[in-house]
């Protein structure tokens, strides 16, 4: 079905936005994110069930697969930079005020729709498999449909646990419009309280970590680094435009630090947010590394990235278990490597078939007005 369409209509891997504008970069760094998701929950569920396996695995080659969690602080600070964008062309530049009204109902019409028929689903699915009780279900359902399930049950949602990242993210988009009057202050100012927000984060992580429950606390700084790519994208749009060494040498290794570093050590905890505001950065202005991530698989897949990060960890959980039957059964490497790989394409073009289904109806800002 979803062959057929796309020969019949090439757009439908395309997003809408509010403001008509599409930044096919940033889509293209939403696909590595998610890749990045996706490759590590999959090394999780196979590190269970084939830890042998593994250990025959080069060094170079796990450490990647274990920061693959990275995505969602990536993630995280591309959301500040979209999100904050209406609000600091106001402030600098006396652009269109945004109007708090429209920008909640908005978060909420985008948003909520997919995630609520996606939990619905699954909720349903764990009810006929009686994985739980229906009053836990019911709990979990409803918790998770308000993002407050980290909060009042400290721990992810029972019947999506990967939207633990969701709540975390309506809870800035609660307070962006209120760090967003950091865009009045003078550029000195609001850069260098950007940086000390960004610096006490990474500080103050592993406190953080101790609470008993996961909140924007633990991951404020990611937030702040997309605000300080925004301000430098705006203010200082010649800065990285050059294509020169240089500026690949700091992109692959902002790359590098995103992919290998693990953000509970030292290195990581206050390199990442810098390496994250880094590459997005880049990605906007230099012709190299907005050449690489817009590159047409790469934005199509971050088009579609939120219904591939709502779906993916049941798809690993379920296709994952004949890929281990197999392979127990064959002792064939190369067997293990094709499933994997079908796996991974079957994740896609399921989420390609939910993104046309489930998640673009409600991309168009005006689709729950009534038509007269």
């Amino acid at each position: 079905m979803i062959l057929t369409y796309y020969k019949n209509n090439k757009k439908f891997l395309t997003r809408k936005t509010s403001s008509g504008k599409v930044l096919n970069e940033l889509d293209g760094l939403r696909a590595l994110a998610i890749f990045m998701v996706i490759y590590f929950h999959s090394f999780g569920f196979f590190k269970t069930h084939l830890p042998e396996v593994l250990l025959t695995f080069p060094e170079w080659f796990s450490n990647i697969m274990k920061n693959g969690d990275n995505g969602v602080p990536l993630f995280f600070a591309i959301s500040a930079f979209i999100l904050g964008l209406p609000f600091a062309k106001h402030h600098l530049y006396g652009g269109k005020k945004v109007k708090l009204k429209k920008y909640f109902i908005r978060r909420i019409t985008r948003l909520q729709p997919t995630y609520f028929i996606v939990i619905l689903c699954f909720g349903f699915l764990y009810f006929l498999k009686n994985k739980y009780e229906l009053s836990t279900l019911i709990q979990s359902f409803t918790l998770s449909n308000l993002y407050l399930h980290n909060i009042v049950l400290q721990a992810g949602s029972f019947i999506n646990y990967v939207a633990w990242s969701l709540e975390i993210e309506f809870q800035f988009y609660l307070i962006l419009p209120a760090m967003a009057i950091l865009f009045k202050l003078p550029a000195v100012y609001r850069r260098i309280l950007l940086v000390i927000g960004i610096l006490s984060g990474s500080f103050f992580h592993a406190g953080f970590n101790q609470l008993p429950y996961l909140s924007l606390l633990n991951y404020y700084h990611y937030f702040l680094a997309g605000l300080l790519c925004l301000d430098l994208y705006l203010t200082k749009p010649e800065l990285l435009k050059q294509k020169n060494l240089i500026s690949f040498i700091l992109g692959t290794t902002s790359l590098l630090i995103i992919t290998t570093q693990s953000p509970h050590q030292a290195i990581g905890v206050f390199s990442i947010p810098f390496a994250a505001c880094l590459i997005l950065l880049l990605a906007l202005q230099n012709p190299f590394w907005n050449k690489l991530f817009s590159f047409n698989f790469l934005s199509k897949t971050g088009t579609m990235s939120y219904s591939m990060y709502l779906i993916h960890f049941q798809i690993i959980a379920v296709g994952g278990i004949p890929i281990v039957a197999l392979f127990k059964q064959t002792g064939s490497y190369c067997l293990l490597v094709v499933s994997v790989l079908i796996l991974f394409t079957s994740i896609w073009f399921l989420s390609a078939f939910t993104f046309l289904l489930v998640e673009k109806p409600f991309m168009n800002p005006n689709w729950y007005k009534l038509k007269k």
